[in-house]
């Protein structure tokens, strides 16, 4: 008697992957109905006594079983759109990153004119009188202002 209710359980398994149920909002499984004729069918073959028993156990077991079936399909499928989401949400990061860089690199540009025209200047006065010992520009290690010699030195062309 357990082999035919196990091979009714195998074949109601595999009849419900091939065919369309009317699951409610399970995409596989069992509908209400199925399972409800199944676990009384299963539970039905146990000895009837005051304890729990193995018709009680056997009932929740394929209650759990395929309560676990439907919560991880749809487990399954919230993790699939939450990735979705966040792979789209890093595009469009990686997007808003690059912009912002190149705006970076468009705001510096008039910074590195001005370095450039008091360096230029710098040089210009070194060369015109070489013993000063302010040349306009700075050491960046140490911050104290650069000799004319050390300038022209560094920048000689």
């Amino acid at each position: 008697m357990f082999k035919e209710i196990l091979n009714k359980l195998v074949k109601a398994l595999k009849r419900s992957g091939s065919e369309s149920r009317n699951t409610k909002d399970y995409p596989r499984g069992y509908s209400d109905k199925e399972l409800g004729d199944l676990i009384d069918r299963y539970g039905d073959l146990s000895v009837d006594n005051a304890t729990f028993g193995p018709a009680y156990f056997s009932k929740a077991t394929l209650g759990l079983i395929e309560l676990h079936s439907r919560q991880n399909s749809r487990i399954a499928y919230l993790t699939l759109s939450v990735a979705a989401i966040a792979l789209i949400v890093s595009i469009y990061a990686m997007k808003l990153t690059q912009q912002q860089t190149e705006y970076s690199a468009i705001q510096s540009i008039p910074e590195q004119i001005k370095q450039a025209q008091i360096r230029e200047a710098a040089i210009e006065r070194c060369k015109q009188s070489p013993e000063l010992n302010e040349s306009g520009l700075y050491n960046t290690k140490t911050g104290e202002a650069a000799p004319c010699s050390e300038v022209l030195r560094t920048f000689a062309k």
